[in-house]
């Protein structure tokens, strides 16, 4: 093997944040190498959060008719003071809660899907795909934010500690919104890193 050849992989996993140089102390295993970053687009993002999550149980919480605030208001293209049905859920695992979210579903949608049967297994997105919803296109943002006095409640958490935030808006065949979702992660529980690239560096890293 040439020093052309190492020199090129250690550079393929310093891009990686896998290691890290120290000039001419040598070079090091990086401190988050056991959690690499996803090399993802944007918009499979949460499913990789989903995906990695596999094996934890859903239950639903319960069902409400509110008020939407101004940014569901916008993502959902409601007029005036329509209200939604809110629907929220708790993800966990041995008990543990890790994830918590509430999804919204515009007043004229849910009178559209007429009578459904809540539970503890209730699964919105089953009902919606069953009752002609199905998500031709998601709108994704991410962030993160202090945890609210019943984000905090039922995910278990002290005081004001930070939550990993995903919002989803999902859109129909006639592209209008029918449903949107916050998502709310437990950050000590859980990860999450994106590395952000083009298709061309993809490719590079793949082949290097």
């Amino acid at each position: 093997m040439t020093r052309l050849t190492v020199r090129r992989a250690l550079d393929v996993l310093e891009a990686r944040a896998l290691i890290c140089r120290a000039g001419r102390r040598g070079t090091f295993i990086a401190d988050n190498a056991l959690l690499p970053p996803v090399v993802t687009p944007l918009s499979q993002s949460l499913r990789q959060v989903m995906q990695r999550t596999d094996g934890y149980s859903v239950t639903f919480l319960g069902w409400a008719r509110a008020l939407p605030t101004q940014d569901v208001k916008t993502a959902l293209a409601i007029e005036r003071d329509q209200p939604v049905h809110e629907f929220r859920f708790l993800r966990s695992r041995n008990r543990e809660p890790l994830g918590y979210f509430v999804c919204r579903v515009p007043d004229p949608i849910a009178k559209l899907m007429g009578p459904i049967e809540l539970s503890e297994n209730f699964h919105l997105r089953s009902t919606l795909i069953a009752k002609g919803f199905e998500s031709q296109r998601i709108l994704q943002r991410i962030g993160a934010q202090i945890a609210d006095a019943a984000t905090a409640k039922v995910l278990l958490l002290k005081g004001t500690e930070a939550v990993l935030r995903f919002r989803a808006t999902h859109f129909d065949a006639r592209d209008r919104p029918f449903l949107h979702t916050t998502f709310f992660f437990r950050t000590e529980d859980y990860e999450y890193g994106i590395e952000f690239v083009d298709d061309a560096k993809i490719k590079n890293l793949r082949d290097a």
